[in-house]
């Protein structure tokens, strides 16, 4: 996971799981949440860490699958 201290709670999240498998970027806001950057630049999910959060995690996972995962960053 290219993550620097995720906590077990957010790695069990479904969304950073997929983030992860897919190749994104995932690090901390200033606020405490979870940015999840697409390896090619054109999409970036703001996730929660709350377990209780059932609705955003669905929604990040959406996004991430929907994501149109560019050959080339900007293309």
């Amino acid at each position: 996971m290219s993550a620097v201290n995720v906590p077990r709670m957010a790695k069990k999240n479904p969304a950073v799981a997929l983030a992860s498998d897919r190749g994104w970027e995932i690090r901390y806001s200033r606020g405490g949440h979870l940015l999840l950057d697409c390896p090619y630049g054109c999409c970036r999910v703001v996730a929660t860490t709350s377990p209780s959060d059932w609705r955003g995690e669905k929604n990040a996972v959406s996004i991430i699958k929907k994501c149109p995962q560019r050959t080339t960053k900007g293309a």
